[in-house]
């Protein structure tokens, strides 16, 4: 195993500069020995990485691709690995969440898939928690899962929906941040995927009123003009939980 040298540092928000942490992430990803880079946590800032890691465009291009997991704030590098570079990411819970006495399957199952490599089907989790153990002082427990998974239709109740498509998404308080800039191939690599695109997006602090203001700026930017189909997180807004009933 690999750890960077900043791991474990913070300052102002970010374990390092802006250049620090995309020379860090650099060094990962061109090791050729290195399968499987798991990002501990973080990412609310990661949009200052772009510009340093655009200024190495052929050094990511020409390394052996491998997997990149992590979610929520991360998802924004996963997002600029495959719209910029048709690389497949892995949308799932960063190091951090590995601190568990035991390790629910959700957990598993990426690292058995990159263990593995063969193909898999993702199938919902029958409970979900609504109190996470970090916030009763149970950081390393295992999940607190009291509430049964619902799909909603938010156009037509409980009427099913069928469609298929390639996955692309994240979460949209920081994929916002690069519509219109040199770092947006989003609208040309979704135009390139023949069989369309399935959107799963999660919202972490947004109100709803700035939500809709994004996915608005979105469509309007093309990132939508392939979709097949959205999948919409819960979300931490308890406004937009109200307003959507989600």
């Amino acid at each position: 195993m690999v750890i960077t040298p900043d791991v474990y540092t913070s300052e102002k928000f970010v374990s390092a500069s802006a250049e620090v942490r995309a020379r860090e992430f650099l060094e990962l990803w061109t090791d050729e020995k290195i399968k499987h880079v798991l990002i501990a946590c973080g990412g609310e800032f990661l949009m200052e990485t772009l510009p340093y890691l655009e200024m190495n465009k052929d050094k990511i291009k020409n390394a052996n691709p491998k997997w990149v997991q992590g979610f929520s704030d991360v998802s924004l590098l996963l997002f600029y690995l495959t719209t910029n570079y048709d690389f497949s990411t892995i949308h799932a819970n960063s190091f951090s969440s590995y601190a568990m006495k035991e390790l629910h399957d959700s957990l598993l199952r990426p690292l058995n898939f990159v263990k593995n490599c063969k193909a898999f089907e993702q199938e919902s989790f029958e409970l979900y928690e609504i109190q996470r153990n970090r916030e009763i002082g149970h950081e390393c427990d295992l999940y607190n899962l009291t509430e049964k998974v619902e799909y909603k239709n938010i156009k037509n109740g409980n009427q099913r929906e069928h469609f298929s498509g390639r996955l692309l998404g994240g979460c949209v308080d920081v994929l916002k941040t690069i519509i219109g800039t040199p770092f947006d191939s989003t609208r040309t690599f979704c135009l390139k995927q023949s069989e369309g695109i399935i959107w799963y997006l999660e919202n972490c602090e947004m109100s709803l009123t700035e939500l809709k203001r994004t996915l608005w700026q979105m469509q309007v930017a093309g990132w939508f003009d392939n979709a097949n189909g959205f999948l919409i997180g819960r979300t931490n807004s308890s406004e937009t939980v109200r307003r959507l009933g989600i």
